[in-house]
């Protein structure tokens, strides 16, 4: 925010970035009167809070006379013009979503910025009190992570009165522990610098899977190369539309493996759009280049069939199983509890049926399941608000399907926290994926604690970087420190079970149990939408038993005065075909 103002002042010296603070729906309505706003300007939201903000404001503006453009820019191409060419149905593989595309013509070119802007004219508001404008916050979900008291809603126009955007302090936040800079300036240095590495030859044989989840940070910034500043101004004359090279910054490309143009693509400092032309450009010049839905151009596309999907389900709907026709009802422990209106409960009450799930699962979210690679990411999330894409496959692997048996919303909970690139389309889609809920289907293939990353780094740099009570490990025990003989483990001096935690569950047998829950899930073929799911008396049958649970498993709900005397209904559907299911785990298989 602080850089997109003194971009705005760039261009306009009485020009900055106005921050009211408090509910739009409250002050929205002082603004347009005050102010005589004509016009409201926003960029489409598929997000289930955001379609329900808009929505109102919409309204508000209707009855101040005021005339509301909704811009899109967030995506390649308007979602709901892809659900119409999917048939107004949820794009659930990325040939559906590609097939729905081809329909739309080519992707529109970014619209370039503006190279003035008229003064702002008279900010004056009159009497502006608290009192007439509360905040209501009933639900801080970031409650845990504030270390100070919250002051930035004590005044509607900052403490000084200056409209100041709200610092770290006023939010109650501790100091940032990320090295990955936001703002658009750093999102477009990282842009021109990956595109300018080894001549564009990375760009264009970028392949999502060949980059590699166990590079660990700081990914920070410096100062520029007069290399790189002269390799965007040639192309700045080559393309007409091409911004001015942002100055004094300079990134470090070789970290990650991954391009990190995530967070600057949610938060919009780096458009889509821009992102896919300057890619799609050098893919046509290169001699050589990687192919759909591998490459780049294939990311975006991913990012997009998830927005498609998440606005053809509704935004609410799509971050949770209850309700969601596209999300395959698995009985995971740690489930969503639901009030007898059918509204979430929050603070979500414990799996009293199953305390070691909920064990378990904050172990997973701590860095301290015992798995030095599940919990070097974890730990790295933590730190960094990122990690690497296959990197969250494994965690979320780890947590539902693979491992744990917890529910895919409980792991999307904590990304929502932690994650700098948080997306809701983005994130509870990959959740589902992940956890073979939706968009995939493959559950037999589970991703190993150690045979994974090895592929990648025998080393085990990220573990050392996150896990420092690991560092003196040799090799060959960096991934599974428990088999480390005691006089290794002396040495290294980390004794496993005391300075690190001892593996909290045997990896082989609860991925074996899971597989056969997972084949009693799917042979029951039952959605989030189905009768029994959403009034709670789903049962389904599993095989076989782990030690503590039961042979049947159905939802948790909170018990209402008529539970008794629902009947149970045991009606399946057949299971959804995967038609022309494409991603980056078929595409690992073949390599």
């Amino acid at each position: 925010m602080n850089d997109f103002s003194q971009s705005l002042t760039k261009l306009n010296d009485k020009s900055k970035l106005l921050v009211v603070r408090g509910s739009p729906y409250s002050v929205l309505p002082k603004l347009f009167h005050d102010w005589k706003i004509t016009h409201l300007v926003y960029e489409i939201d598929t997000g289930g809070y955001a379609q329900e903000r808009d929505r109102r404001v919409r309204e508000l503006a209707a009855r101040s006379k005021v005339e509301v453009l909704a811009i899109l820019g967030h995506s390649l191409y308007h979602p709901a013009e892809i659900i119409e060419k999917n048939g107004g149905k949820a794009t659930t593989t990325i040939t559906q979503w590609q097939k729905a595309a081809s329909k739309l013509g080519s992707v529109p070119r970014p619209t370039a910025a503006p190279k003035k802007l008229v003064p702002p004219g008279d900010l004056h508001l009159s009497s502006l009190s608290r009192e007439d404008h509360p905040v209501n916050r009933d639900h801080d979900l970031n409650e845990k992570t504030r270390i100070g008291p919250v002051t930035c809603f004590d005044t509607l126009t900052g403490p000084k009165g200056d409209f100041a955007i709200p610092t770290l302090v006023e939010l109650g936040y501790p100091t940032p522990t990320t090295t990955i800079h936001g703002g658009e300036t750093a999102g477009r240095a990282r842009l021109f610098a990956f595109n300018a590495d080894d001549e564009g030859n990375r760009a264009a044989l970028f392949e999502k899977p060949n980059t590699s989840p166990a590079v660990p940070g700081p990914f920070g910034t410096g100062q520029p190369t007069s290399e790189l500043k002269e390799q965007s101004d040639s192309d700045a004359q080559e393309d007409s539309e091409c911004e001015d090279f942002p100055e004094d910054i300079q990134i470090d490309v070789t970290k990650p493996s991954t391009t990190l143009m995530s967070p600057y693509l949610k938060f919009g400092c780096v458009g889509a759009r821009e992102c896919y032309w300057s890619w799609h450009d050098i893919l046509v010049k290169a001699p050589k280049s990687a192919k759909k839905p591998e490459n780049l151009l294939g990311q975006l596309e991913f990012r997009d069939m998830y927005y498609a999907a998440e606005l053809a389900v509704g935004g609410t709907t799509f971050a949770r199983v209850q309700g969601n026709p596209i999300c395959r009802y698995i009985p995971w422990n740690c489930p969503t509890v639901y009030s007898e209106e059918g509204d979430p409960i929050i603070p979500r009450p414990n799996d009293e049926k199953h305390p070691q799930a909920e064990e378990w699962l904050a172990a997973w979210s701590e860095g301290r399941t015992g798995f030095p690679w599940i919990d070097a990411l974890m730990r790295q999330l933590r730190e960094e608000g990122w990690m690497h894409h296959l990197g969250r496959h494994s965690v979320a692997c780890f947590l539902t399907r693979g491992q744990c048996y917890i529910s895919w919303e409980r792991g999307a909970e904590v990304f929502d926290e932690y994650l700098i690139d948080w997306d809701p389309a983005s994130n509870y889609g990959n959740w589902m994926w992940l956890s073979c809920s939706a968009f995939f289907s493959q559950f037999l293939r589970v991703y190993g604690t150690a045979t994974w990353p090895s592929k990648f780094d025998k080393t085990g740099a990220l573990v050392r970087k996150y896990i420092p009570e690991l560092q003196k490990f040799p090799n060959q025990y960096i991934y599974e420190p428990w088999l480390a003989p005691t006089s290794v483990q002396k040495e290294a001096g980390c004794i496993i079970g005391v300075d690190y935690p001892a593996p909290m569950l045997d990896e082989k047998e609860e991925k074996s149990c899971n597989i056969e829950r997972m084949r009693a899930a799917y042979k029951a073929g039952l959605y989030g939408n189905a009768p029994e799911v959403l009034n709670g008396t789903v049962v389904i049958n599993v095989p076989i038993k782990s030690k503590e649970e039961p042979s049947n498993i159905g939802t948790k709900r909170k018990p209402g005065k008529s539970e008794g005397s629902k009947a149970r209904n045991t009606r399946t559907r057949k299971a959804a075909h995967d038609d022309g299911q494409q991603g980056l785990d078929a595409y690992m298989k073949r390599k």
